[in-house]
């Protein structure tokens, strides 16, 4: 890997090789059609133009492999070993630096696509079984600012736009579909306020956000796959209040302030993650 630099701009430019064996002892490997070596080559390039002292657009494309988990692959029930995971990224941004260098703020266009991903066969006879998802496509735009907007004033927010979708797999079916549990909009905010004057001084409160558009779980049958349920969208909102003298702090966390009914994912009708009710945390920090 080789960074150069001429004039406002900068260049990253790398080559990996990666290789990965999986041991002959394995009576599993005869499953495999070829040897049992696997290995890829992995680009990665990336331009940074400085337009001022400030702010920089940057572009890059990087490739990524990833052998499959030995669970998976070593699992009898599972019907593997399988091809590894492979991705590519594009992406191309925006990044700034503002209020005396406090605030970071970006904004980036990407596309990801990743091959060969594991998923459930939805096989009721053999639940353990995995099969092999041809391709998934992300396109999207992302935004994320954080930093000091004051001395006593800190902001965290985040923003996504996130197509997701099964661009090839074996059931035809499936294509075109969005990807399961990948919110079309996602969304989250912290903002911080400390007071230091006054007889208010290292009081602080904060409040803040996470969302999620609605989102597809898997297909309970392979050959239906309108037979599945959709998540329902949420906005949880996250307060805390602290207050610091010397280096003791007491500080307590509500979570989950309008209590919400929300789910943090899931599979298909049968298997769902609730998220958590609203709930308290109470905490006493001592720094030496």
């Amino acid at each position: 890997q080789e960074q150069v630099s001429f004039g406002k701009f900068k260049a990253l430019l790398g080559l990996r090789q990666e290789y990965y064996r999986i041991p002959k002892e394995d009576t599993n490997i005869k499953k495999f059609n070829k040897e049992d070596l696997q290995s890829y080559l992995l680009p990665r390039v990336g331009l940074i133009y400085s337009v001022l002292p400030n702010i920089n657009i940057y572009g890059n494309y990087s490739e990524g492999y990833e052998p499959q988990g030995a669970t998976s692959n070593l699992n009898p029930n599972a019907g593997g070993p399988f091809d590894p995971l492979i991705g590519k990224l594009m992406e191309v941004g925006a990044k700034g630096e503002f209020f005396g260098r406090g605030l970071f703020a970006g904004l980036s266009v990407y596309e990801i696509t990743q091959n060969n991903i594991l998923v459930s066969a939805n096989n009721p006879a053999q639940p353990e079984l995995l099969e092999q998802r041809g391709q998934e496509r992300a396109r999207g735009v992302e935004f994320e600012t954080a930093g000091q907007l004051l001395p006593n004033l800190s902001v965290n927010v985040t923003y996504a736009y996130n197509d997701a979708q099964i661009t090839e797999s074996n059931n035809e079916l499936l294509i075109g579909l969005e990807k399961e549990n990948a919110p079309l909009h996602n969304s989250s905010s912290w903002v911080k306020y400390t007071f230091n004057k006054g007889k208010l001084a290292g009081l602080g409160v904060a409040i803040g956000h996470s969302q999620n558009s609605v989102r597809r779980t898997f297909a309970t049958y392979p050959n239906e796959p309108t037979r599945y349920l959709m998540l329902p969208t949420y906005v949880v909102f996250n307060s805390a209040i602290f207050h610091s003298v010397d280096k003791f702090r007491l500080a307590i966390n509500i979570n989950n302030l309008t209590d919400e009914k929300w789910f943090a994912g899931g599979y298909n009708f049968e298997r769902n993650f609730p998220g958590a009710p609203r709930n308290y945390l109470l905490s006493f920090g001592y720094t030496f």
